[in-house]
């Protein structure tokens, strides 16, 4: 462990340098104040903690809480939830994160007795035979109290306790509305000593990281991140820490096998260590704690600054900044910050002064980079965080909290990185303007106008005549147009004009708007080449309320054509509302001048793709509409399956595939696609029946080797200018093709084949094909629709990046050095692991549950390089 430590610090010493300084949280740790001190504690939060530069307050809630689930627990001095919703208020109005913090695991009793949870159900008692001390009783050179107390702890393994403590801790996340929450779980003395827990096997640091991951996984279900104490992770022995600072019972090797999605708050009192090092090498996130001495305080910020700044990409974000702790009486540390605050105070050694002196030396440290940057003629990159302030200036240091600011801030061609949910109203975009957005991955960084779905009233995004907007690793939701008043309301996220777009790793949903629930797009810039490019992209559960479109609608103007690609993206449970409206999935109708019957094309093509659940009066997969311009739509291998048409009479029946109407100007390609199972309405019948209706009013210059459902689809076939080829007519019987979008690795989900499909080498080879829809090869005769089957899933580039699982002990083994991000589905799609693999050409899985099947989706350096299926 000595030499560990000691390569720690060369690590530190050795590595590159960035050159700027990213600390999200300054922050302080305090009591939760009794009920006749909120009204001034709020007081103190807007007009002194606020305004100071605290942006976090870790709130040591503990058992101060009425709870309505099991009221016996809360202590005599508890607030209520109306006192909780006043802090929640306050802290809001001062842009402080609010983190409550309830003792779990240890800290249960002291000498002088049990604390509210053992006192209200002691059969919890790790070890009810180590009495309580009196007050009286004096402890020993270790702090121990006669018969060996110190604090207790509760039973892991007790049957009954995690029914109470997830209701006491989900009681504590709503009440404060909480994005992260801390269990504590500091000084854990007492663990493994009963009978129970002796009989599962399970070793001191087995049973302290189940515990640990399983309130993760309960806070993570409340959308919340989890924050524990560091000290149980550190072994005393080799770090020279006390009995309180760090492990000496073997919980310190948990470090291994915790969550790294857990937040470690590394406390040191007397010295500052290098275990903020130690913990990011984890691969885990930390918070320097230090407490009541400045000197050992401003120690520990320069060192975090250097632990930074001497890192490469994923270890310099995980030192995410620092808080300090105060352990006595609120009102005393009160007392202490406004006499700092004011230059008053004649004590240095407080918590308080250690808060100010932390933050004065990060601005001169700040200031002091700056200088060293000036004059760097470089595009720079702004920095958005949910823990920022609008007030900053948008480094990485001092995020600023909307998107809206973060574009006020920027020049073209620079980049706006973005992490959590930012609000992102009425972004606009135009003259000229080059920018990049990037977030940390659709399932953690959230673009959205409102804070709540139902509040908002405006799209996210407003792109007109811009230059190259691109952006990646984002979800973009809750868009509304309908309610923006006096524009016209197209493009529920996304409206986009005369620009160049492009979406990589995005989501789209939820939208809402006339036309184009989820994107409306209106003409490509006039540039050479340039074109809106969608790759790994969901569009989802949007909807046009009005009109056409319900995820996309492509249309062009008089100035601009429209020159779209889609690839490797999934448009998925979009809908039109009404009768008469087109296109569930995609709706494209060029412009047209009437009266000189001029207009512009739409150019679309759309490859390794999956249509799905889409929803129309006609055309709900996609469709065209009443304006015939010339206009080409190429489909290459695509899977479009599962959409549903709702036409209520025979005026509008029609395909639940593709739908055209009479636009002879309009041309379709179609290779090796699956056009099937899409439910619409046959022409000519009264009754209100609905059948398999793949294809209706299409012109084709191409068709060869689809999959149809029935012959229904032959008649347009048969009219291709190309003779067409290869081409079956068969039902799923014989396609054998999922009904269920699913992660079977890549980045999207698709509908897989099975064994045995027709699908299977009945396609042809186009030189735009090489992969599927999830980086697959294609082997030398490709598959119809979006999905290759294979035997066993083959590499996008075996000879470059190999990876497999290795069964004798149970690690996924990674043939590549690099930046490794591993994300691991089981067989319903759900993501059940996601760890960063860095230095290192393995990853154990021996925390998923044994015998069951998984998909990982591997990446190496930002790059999706394979996808591995095995067998846990």
């Amino acid at each position: 462990m000595k030499k560990a430590i000691i390569s720690l610090v060369l690590f530190v010493i050795i590595t590159h340098t960035l050159s700027a300084i990213d600390f999200q949280i300054k922050g302080i740790s305090i009591a939760v104040p009794k009920p006749s001190e909120v009204n001034e504690f709020c007081d103190f939060i807007e007009n002194d903690l606020g305004p100071s530069g605290v942006n976090t307050i870790l709130l040591r809630v503990d058992y101060n809480f009425k709870f309505q689930s099991y009221p016996q627990v809360a202590s005599d001095s508890a607030i209520s939830l109306t006192d909780a919703q006043k802090i929640v208020t306050s802290c809001n109005r001062a842009r402080i994160v609010l983190v409550p913090l309830m003792e779990m695991l240890g800290h249960q009793g002291s000498a002088w007795g049990p604390y509210e949870l053992l006192e209200a159900f002691p059969e919890f008692d790790e070890t009810p035979w180590v009495p309580y001390a009196t007050a009286t009783s004096i402890p020993d050179e270790n702090g121990l109290y006669p018969g060996g107390l110190y604090k207790k702890s509760y039973c892991p393994s007790h049957p009954e306790v995690h029914r109470v403590t997830q209701a006491l801790i989900g009681e504590v996340i709503d009440a404060f509305q909480a994005r992260i929450f801390s269990p504590a779980m500091d000084e854990v003395l007492y663990i493994g000593e009963c009978d129970r827990c002796k009989t599962t096997g399970k070793s001191n640091a087995e049973l302290f990281a189940g515990e640990a991951n399983r309130i993760n996984a309960f806070v993570n279900s409340k959308n919340a991140q989890m924050w524990i104490w560091g000290d149980r992770l550190l072994q005393a022995s080799e770090w020279g820490l006390s009995l309180w600072g760090g492990s000496m019972n073997n919980t310190w090797q948990a470090v291994d096998l915790i969550d790294k999605n857990i937040t470690i708050l590394d406390w040191h009192y007397t010295k500052s260590f290098v275990s903020p090092v130690f913990f990011a090498t984890k691969g885990l996130n930390v918070i320097s704690c230090p407490a009541g001495d400045p000197k050992v305080a401003i120690r520990q910020l320069k060192n975090l600054v250097n632990f930074q700044k001497d890192s490469y990409g994923p270890m310099f974000q995980r030192y995410k900044g620092f808080i300090v702790t105060h352990w006595g009486v609120l009102n005393n540390f009160i007392t202490e910050f406004r006499l700092e605050k004011n230059g008053l105070s004649t004590n240095l050694n407080t918590s308080a002064n250690s808060f100010f002196s932390m933050l004065n030396e990060l601005r001169l440290i700040t200031k002091q980079d700056s200088i060293d940057k000036a004059g760097e003629n470089i595009n720079k990159t702004i920095y958005v965080s949910e823990l920022g302030n609008n007030a900053n200036e948008g480094s990485m240091s001092n995020p600023v909290q909307s998107l809206n600011r973060a574009i006020n801030l920027s020049k073209s061609g620079d980049t706006i990185k973005v992490t959590g949910v930012v609000i992102a109203s009425g972004i606009t975009l135009t003259n000229g303007y080059n920018l990049v957005i990037e977030g940390e991955g659709p399932d953690v960084t959230f673009l959205q106008p409102s804070s709540a779905k139902e509040l908002s009233n405006n799209r996210v995004f407003n792109i007109v005549n811009a230059g190259n907007i691109v952006i990646k690793n984002i979800t973009i939701r809750w868009g509304n147009s309908i309610d923006i008043p006096n524009v016209v309301s197209n493009g529920g996220n996304i409206y986009i004009e005369n620009s160049a777009l492009t979406l990589e790793n995005v989501i789209v949903q939820d939208g809402k708007a006339y036309r184009g629930g989820g994107i409306y797009i209106n003409g490509t810039r006039n540039s050479g080449g340039a074109k809106h490019h969608f790759t790994n992209t969901l569009i989802s559960n949007n909807q046009s309320t009005a009109g056409s479109g319900g995820g996309l609608f492509v249309t062009s103007n008089r100035y601009n054509v429209t020159h779209l690609l889609i690839e490797k993206s999934t448009i998925s449970n979009n809908r039109t509302q009404v009768y008469k409206t087109l296109g569930g999935g995609l709706f494209v109708e060029p412009y047209k001048n009437n009266t000189t019957q001029e207009g512009k094309a739409c150019n679309i093509t759309v490859l390794n793709s999956t249509f799905y659940g889409n929803q129309a009066a006609n055309g709900a997969g996609i469709a065209t509409g009443y304006v015939d311009f010339e206009t080409n739509i190429t489909l290459i291998n695509n899977t479009i399956a599962f959409n549903n048409g709702f036409a209520s009479d025979n005026a509008e029946a029609g395909s639940a595939g593709i739908s055209v109407k009479v636009t002879p100007s309009i041309t379709f390609t179609l290779i090796n696609n699956i056009i099937s199972m899409n439910k619409g309405r046959l022409w000519g019948k009264n009754e209100l029946e609905y059948y398999d209706m793949s294809l209706s009013g299409v012109k084709l210059s191409q068709a060869d080797c689809n999959i149809f459902t029935n012959e229904l689809a032959k008649h347009w076939v048969g009219q291709s200018t190309k003779t067409p080829v290869g081409n079956l007519y068969q039902d799923n019987g014989y396609l054998l093709l999922a009904d269920t979008l699913l992660y079977n690795g890549g980045i999207t989900q698709n509908l897989s084949i099975a064994e045995g499909s027709i699908a299977i080498n009945a396609g042809i080879n186009h030189s735009s094909i090489k992969e599927d829809q999830r980086g697959i090869n294609r082997d030398g005769v490709p598959d119809i629709g979006a999905y290759e089957f294979t035997s066993s899933t083959q590499l996008s580039n075996p000879n470059a990046f190999d990876s497999y699982y290795e069964k004798s002990n149970q690690t996924i083994q990674l043939n590549s050095i690099g930046y490794h991000q591993i994300s691991i589905y089981d067989l319903t799609g759900k993501k059940v692991m996601s760890e960063t693999v860095k230095n290192d050409n393995k990853l154990n899985v021996r925390k998923l549950e044994s015998n069951k099947l998984y998909f990982a989706k591997i990446m190496i350096n930002g790059k999706q390089q394979s996808t591995l299926k095995f067998i846990r």
